[in-house]
């Protein structure tokens, strides 16, 4: 009888053990979860604090074909800066053409006048072969004497190279304005006008001898061959330095 008892005691204190104490797996859900346990708890998205989100290539369209180039016209001739035979040079306000010339109106042209020595070289060159055949000569050139200096000789005011001014409204500055020695001396007070001498040789054979590429002022008369005495034919007037803008050339 007591050990049947015993048996009984140990298969109670083993079922009571077994029924409240085994496993988790058998477990119920607690109040504290809310009826869900562990396993089927949501998870939480991760975080990109501190790294950011993952790096994605930025999603471009494809660029687009570039038009068919368009055909360019042919380039046009470019017109020469001075008719034929004439010499360009560059002036302040733009190109300048120069010729010598009988007549410069005609030719739709003014009187010129020098802003350089090789201006005045090619005058001379091309001077002597306008007045074929003679040996030597004047040429008519864009000057006049500035109105303060009218009926003046040299003066400190009126000197070689103030005396007079460019009258072609292109030419500037002072370096081209060369007098022959005592000149200009306004000899009878008139001698308004300037021509440039030219010739074969260094010297323009006159009763006194003239060096060429030089000036002399002379009287601004149209019939400019009554002015010549005898002896001085030499030196006489026998062309004019023409000169006109070119339109379009700097």
């Amino acid at each position: 009888m007591k050990l049947s008892i015993f048996i009984f005691l140990c298969f109670s204190i083993l079922s009571s053990a077994i029924y409240f104490g085994g496993g988790s797996q058998n477990r119920y859900p607690s109040e504290s979860h809310d009826g869900y346990d562990d396993y089927y708890a949501p998870q939480r998205p991760p975080s990109y604090d501190n790294y950011g989100p993952p790096h994605r290539p930025p999603h471009r369209p494809p660029p687009r074909p570039y038009p068919p180039p368009r055909p360019h016209p042919p380039p046009t001739a470019r017109p020469p800066p001075c008719p034929k035979g004439w010499y360009w040079t560059q002036r302040e306000y733009g190109g300048w053409c120069m010729k010598v010339k009988k007549l410069c109106r005609a030719k739709g042209a003014v009187l010129s006048g020098f802003r350089t020595r090789t201006e005045i070289n090619f005058v001379i060159g091309d001077g002597m072969s306008v007045i074929l055949p003679q040996p030597s000569g004047g040429v008519w050139v864009g000057v006049k004497r500035v109105p303060r200096c009218i009926g003046q000789h040299l003066t400190p005011a009126c000197n070689k190279t103030h005396s007079f001014y460019w009258t072609d409204g292109s030419a500037n500055g002072y370096e081209a304005m060369k007098f022959q020695p005592n000149e200009p001396d306004n000899n009878g007070g008139n001698e308004n006008c300037a021509l440039l001498m030219i010739s074969y040789g260094p010297k323009v054979p006159a009763e006194h001898p003239l060096n060429i590429g030089q000036m002399i002022d002379v009287p601004c008369s149209q019939n400019a061959n009554s002015y010549w005495p005898p002896g001085s034919k030499p030196r006489q007037n026998r062309a004019y330095v023409c000169g006109r803008r070119t339109p379009g050339y700097g």
